[in-house]
């Protein structure tokens, strides 16, 4: 979740969508996993507003969130040498690729493992989302037939995450990525734009475990997620998620096969109180265990229900739904917490405090920090001075 309010970063963001050379890749025949991957890609970005990818950056920090099939988040502080894989559904960060120092005065490359590729630089350049970019390749074999092409705009801050560490041996920020083969396909920037965003946006949100990551393990334990027959994403009346085998898209047929809601989803979460959260294109929403949308998909980021209250994003601020839909705390808060034991945790501005169910502030937001409560009791700081409350808030022990 977004955190409390920061200090305002200026960042560049870009929006990248899926990209194909069609010149190069009319006569192409793709068959098999490879066909069926591009036709959901190109689904995906038949909306000019749908995009794969979304990037904030500045010389200090990185933000990539990845909306496609794996919606992940990679976090960067150059500052600090530090990079992070956010796990919103199990609330974990992933230690990830560390990239450059982006010092005003020099770059100092970290070990990325990348000092074998092989770089080419050239002199033609190419207009993509209105910046002038020149072009580089990069080869992986000793053939230089396994490579990508890139278009890069070297006034830009480099980006650089998880498998695309590669691109810490380009200057600035890749704004076209393809491979070099006849069919070109990757990614390409759509919207290139200058805005303020909180500092929140680039750290770890609180109460998040910090742990060892493994690729190949997680991308297997997303990919073996059976949801026809996982208990975890059964419906009560019979009901069954289906996948489209062509688009790879999510949808539900009901005990006669009869389709409820058409394959649109690109992600499904399991039910927690009798509600899973749904990804359509680049919105959320939810849908309920008897198969009916009770929250539409227009909104920028729900989590998982906790004590029957879905936190939900929306113009980055937060706030929360029932289990029927209903919204019963508007989105006020820079930040929030699950419900836990009857409260959540809030902030809006510099200090944390706490709301019950309906949204009454119960204990005065007036902390600088907070934790959520367990057994009766949270963790709170005033003035770098660590102490314990009650859930009436009155101070039981330091």
């Amino acid at each position: 979740m977004a955190g409390p309010l920061d200090p305002k970063e200026k960042v560049v963001k870009i929006d990248y969508s899926f990209y194909r050379n069609n010149t190069n890749s009319s006569e192409i025949d793709v068959k098999g996993d490879q066909a069926l991957l591009n036709q959901a890609l190109e689904a995906f970005s038949q909306n000019e507003n749908n995009f794969l990818m979304t990037v904030y950056a500045n010389k200090n920090y990185l933000r990539v969130e990845e909306n496609g099939f794996l919606k992940r988040v990679y976090i960067s502080n150059y500052i600090e040498n530090t990079a992070y894989i956010i796990d919103s559904l199990a609330q974990n960060a992933y230690p990830s690729y560390p990239v450059k120092s982006h010092s005003i005065n020099t770059l100092e490359e970290t070990d990325t493992n990348n000092e074998h590729l092989k770089i080419a630089f050239f002199a033609d350049t190419k207009i993509i989302a209105g910046r002038t970019c020149k072009r580089a390749s990069i080869t992986f074999d000793n053939t230089e037939t396994i490579g990508i092409n890139i278009w890069y705009d070297e006034t830009l801050p480099s980006i650089v995450w998880g498998q695309y560490s590669y691109l810490d041996r380009i200057p600035g920020a890749a704004l076209e990525i393809t491979s070099n083969f006849e069919q070109e396909m990757g990614i390409q920037a759509k919207i290139i734009s200058e805005i303020q965003v909180p500092l929140s946006i680039f750290k770890i949100p609180l109460n998040y475990q910090i742990l060892e990551y493994n690729e190949d393990e997680f991308l297997d334990e997303q990919e073996v997620i059976d949801v026809q027959n996982d208990p975890a994403f059964a419906f009560s009346n019979g009901y069954h998620w289906y996948q489209d085998q062509k688009l790879g898209l999510f949808g539900i047929r009901d005990t006669l096969d009869k389709i409820i809601i058409e394959p649109s989803f690109f992600q499904i979460e399991s039910f927690s109180d009798g509600i899973a959260i749904v990804s359509y294109k680049q919105q959320q929403g939810a849908i309920n265990d008897k198969g009916q949308l009770i929250i539409p998909y227009i909104y920028d980021e729900l989590h998982t229900s906790n004590e029957g209250m879905i936190p939900f994003m929306e113009l980055h601020k937060w706030g929360f739904f029932n289990v029927l839909g209903t919204k019963v705390i508007p989105a006020t808060y820079n930040y929030v917490g699950d419900f836990s034991e009857g409260l959540a945790l809030v902030s809006n501005g510099e200090k944390f405090g706490y709301i019950n169910n309906t949204g009454k502030v119960v204990i005065p937001l007036q902390f600088d920090y907070a934790s959520s409560f367990e057994d009766g009791e949270a963790q709170v700081e005033i003035d770098y001075k660590n102490f314990s409350i009650n859930k009436r808030g009155i101070r039981i022990r330091d």
